[in-house]
This record gives C-alpha cells, structure tokens and sequence, in this order.
C-alpha cells in the first residue's frame, strides 16, 4: 500500500482544538486518519479516523487534543487496496489553544463502540 501525510510544523505542549473540513465520497477509497507524532521519540498515536464513503457533503469536525509533548500534527490517507474509486479532500484547517467548545450534549458517530448505548427490550 501507499501512504500520503500532511504533517504541521512543531506544536508545543498545551491543550489545543483542531477543526477542519473533509470530504469523502467513492466505491473504494483509502484510510483517511489523523494522528500525533511525538518528538523526539517519533510515537504515533492516531486520534481520528475514517473509512468508506462519508456521503457528497463536507463534514466539520472538532478534536480536543492534549500534547503531553512537543508533537506533529499529521493527516494520513493510507491506500490499502490497488485501486481507488472516489476522492479525499482536506480544507480549513484551524488550531485553537484549549479544548473544543460544543453545544451537543451527546454525540456518538459508532466508529469505535456503541458510547454506552444499548438496545432497549422491547417484548417487556
């Protein structure tokens, strides 16, 4: 496979909110991530990620971060398969200091569990 990363300049240690727009829509297409890449020891940590079509929309997204250290900022598409059918694209970025502020009382996108979310019974 391939891989293609967007890496920051180098962020010191704080709190910070990044924001950005993306956009993924196709039959096939890549892991698109992204992740902290510590300094110096060069441990990666993948904070977000997607996979498959994302509808034809762009999509806001906000990520509190907190850097233990002084750290990269890197987005990654990752080419798993040998052909890809549709597009990724990335635009306005922003990195605030201090964490994402946000009105939603809940929010879950099903990418890693259900967040505490269970099936009611219903023959009760």
């Amino acid at each position: 496979g391939y891989t293609a990363e967007l890496s920051s300049i180098d962020i010191p240690q704080n709190s910070y909110c990044i924001s950005f727009y993306y956009y993924m829509k196709g039959r096939i297409l890549p892991k698109f991530s992204l992740l902290l890449k510590e300094n110096p020891n060069g441990n990666k940590s993948y904070v977000w990620t997607r996979e498959n079509s994302q509808g034809n929309s762009w999509i806001n997204t906000k990520i509190s971060l907190t850097l233990e250290n002084l750290s990269k900022i890197i987005f990654e598409v990752k080419i798993l398969q040998t052909k890809v059918l549709g597009a990724i694209a990335l635009d306005d970025i922003e990195l605030r200091e201090g964490y994402c502020e946000t009105n939603e009382l809940f929010f879950c996108d099903f990418e890693q569990d259900f967040c505490g979310l269970r099936q009611n019974d219903m023959n009760n």
